[in-house]
């Protein structure tokens, strides 16, 4: 950014400083509104003298702002044209993907309000948004919006990556794709579309993510924290890593009113019907994610469909604890189990699971033990239908 710009900044924090200095120390000053931030242009364009603001000067105010910050966008769509490798830190946002950043000891909240705005990427090898705030209190909350075209990306987030608290509402990002190769390894998670690294919680509420290529939908790697997912669809993404749909590395997943489904690789064979008998599985663990659908360290479940998911290990979900209440889990596929694995002490509940393919245990449940001492009681199932369950007749691992 230009002087000029950044003159106008620093005038506005020094206002914002005396107003809050001179003001009574009440809790409307306390809950003040965040500062608007509204953009006016759909050109990509970093010029201090045009008049005219777009998504990544809105971006670069909401770095220099003291305090909360709202993005307004338009129901339009912006473009991110101005390609490059960009700098380190917030100067990262003059180039590429969009980047917040700031090191304030107690990190503001940023809303993108999106008003059905739709931000397409047309810079090769790089995501949408890229958000490094680490302080406690950072979070990032988008509302309305579409992020597409992100192709190659060399980052593990293809469309979104972020440290903070990460809330999407009514967000949809679609056909993204991850630089290629990767291969599932297990001591790497592999790219997504969405991908957290921190902050105490990621949620994601009637929201889509569909159609990411050489990764999954939604890895959240935080250690600790929440994780939910709500009346959303994680579809038809390729998923190498742990998870096609949704992994959970470290934290608990609640999850309800959500399908996901069609998350593996397209020239993985996956049923769509009535299975009785399945001759020749041809999968390769370097091709697919550990988990086709889901895979987490403990899982709540209500409502969710689990369908047409091809996993390595398990087709459907995995976790060491499930709690599974009115789920269909269907014409999932893995080499180990094709619909659930879960550890002693799940339940299923009011849950059909049913026409999934497992190659070495069958395609139903595997309640599987990890624990070395006591184990709980073994998985228990109410009121539920698990079955039929055929077995591939043979694997073919392709060279």
């Amino acid at each position: 950014m230009g002087c000029g710009r950044r003159r106008q900044w620093i005038g506005a924090a020094a206002f914002v400083a005396v107003a809050a200095a001179t003001a009574p120390l009440t809790a409307e000053v306390a809950a003040a509104a965040p500062t608007a931030i509204t953009v006016t242009t759909t050109v990509d364009v970093l010029d201090d003298g045009d008049g005219l603001t777009s998504l990544r000067e809105a971006v670069a105010l909401a770095n220099a702002t003291p305090g909360d910050t709202e993005i307004v966008l338009a129901h339009a769509t912006y473009a991110l044209s101005i390609c490059g490798p960009g700098g380190a830190g917030p100067a990262a946002n003059d180039a590429g993907d969009l980047n917040l950043a700031r090191a304030d000891a107690l990190g503001p909240a940023v809303t993108i309000a999106g008003n059905g705005a739709t931000v397409v990427q047309t810079c090769t090898g790089v995501a949408h948004l890229h958000d490094d705030r680490t302080t406690a209190g950072s979070s990032l909350t988008i509302t309305d919006a579409t992020f597409t075209g992100a192709t190659d990306v060399l980052a593990r987030g293809v469309s979104i990556e972020t440290a903070a608290t990460l809330t999407l509402d009514g967000v949809t990002i679609a056909n993204n794709s991850a630089a290629p190769p990767w291969h599932w390894d297990s001591d790497d998670p592999g790219p997504a579309a969405v991908v957290a690294t921190g902050g105490p919680a990621l949620t994601v509420t009637s929201s889509t993510v569909t159609g990411t290529v050489f990764g999954g939908g939604i890895l959240d790697h935080a250690p600790s924290g929440s994780l939910t997912v709500q009346d959303a669809m994680i579809t038809g993404n390729t998923g190498i890593g742990t998870a096609g749909g949704i992994a959970a590395l470290g934290r608990h997943l609640t999850i309800a009113d959500t399908t996901v489904a069609d998350n593996h690789p397209p020239e993985v064979q996956v049923p769509d019907g009535p299975v009785t008998t399945f001759d020749r599985l041809e999968l390769d663990e370097d091709d697919l994610a550990r988990a086709g659908g889901v895979y987490a360290p403990s899982v709540t479940a209500e409502r969710v469909r689990i369908e047409r998911n091809a996993g390595y290990d398990t087709g459907g979900i995995e976790a060491s604890a499930i709690a599974l209440t009115d789920a269909h889990i269907r014409h999932n596929v893995g080499t180990i189990t094709g619909g659930v694995t879960a550890g002693p002490g799940s339940s299923v509940v009011r849950a059909t699971i049913e026409e999934n393919i497992g190659e070495l245990v069958g395609g139903g449940l595997r309640a599987d033990t990890w624990c070395t001492d006591t184990c709980p009681s073994t998985v228990t199932v109410s009121d539920s239908l698990v079955g039929p369950t055929p077995r591939s007749t043979e694997v073919a691992q392709r060279p």
